[in-house]
């Protein structure tokens, strides 16, 4: 379950946006924020169910993908701020560099989009969710681990890894060419093995299912 990892990490924690309607939440965030760890988090949300109500708005007026894509990326930014406000120790972050990280070690943080968000590596239409996109920032970051937490169970992600997260719908039909050229380690985990994510903060080691050859 468990990959050894250096003794001080940044991982990038994508937190579906189903999370915001789950029990689970607060624990999560409070385990994302909490100090003397041996993992900074970068903690990324989903659009969830703001970003469902862009796709049932293009539908009924017929917008172009373009405009989708950005108001897709103000649900996460509005999502970002409402967990901000449930942990106020995660403060508001838009760094694409490691500099723009907090220099404190622990410093974990609620990753927000840019305004001007658009990098040329990511196609700004529905293939390209919050899962390719916290996938491309932790490359950018030069992270040492990204966490999908998901909330299905961990047999059915297993599952789900063996015949494609893609292919089964748990990640967006983006992900799979980036995660050809990246060289993070990539692990899917479920949003029950709460356990296990703060026991691998607390060692170092990055938990979930591995994603990927890396």
């Amino acid at each position: 379950m468990y990959s050894p990892m250096p003794q001080f990490n940044t991982w990038v924690i994508k937190l579906g946006g189903a999370l915001l309607a789950a029990d689970e939440l607060r624990e999560w965030l409070t385990a994302c924020s909490a100090r003397a760890v041996a993992v900074r988090c970068v903690v990324v949300v989903g659009g969830g169910a703001l970003a469902d109500e862009v796709r049932a708005l293009q539908r009924r007026h017929g917008f172009d993908d373009v405009l989708a894509h950005e108001l897709a990326l103000e649900a996460m930014r509005m999502h970002a701020r409402v967990l901000h406000a449930l942990a106020p120790a995660l403060p508001l972050c838009e760094a694409l560099v490691a500099a723009q990280l907090p220099s404190v070690p622990a410093g974990s943080v609620l990753w927000t989009p840019p305004a001007t968000f658009a990098p040329p590596a990511l196609p700004m239409s529905w293939a390209v969710t919050s899962d390719s996109i916290a996938l491309w920032l932790a490359e950018a970051l030069g992270a040492q681990g990204l966490v999908l937490v998901k909330s299905l169970g961990s047999s059915a992600l297993q599952a789900a890894t063996d015949t494609g997260l893609a292919a089964q719908g748990v990640v967006d039909d983006y992900f799979d060419t980036l995660l050809e050229k990246s060289t993070v380690p990539v692990r899917v985990a479920s949003k029950y093995c709460l356990d296990d994510f703060i026991a691998g903060c607390a060692r170092g080691v990055l938990p979930g299912i591995p994603v990927g050859g890396v």
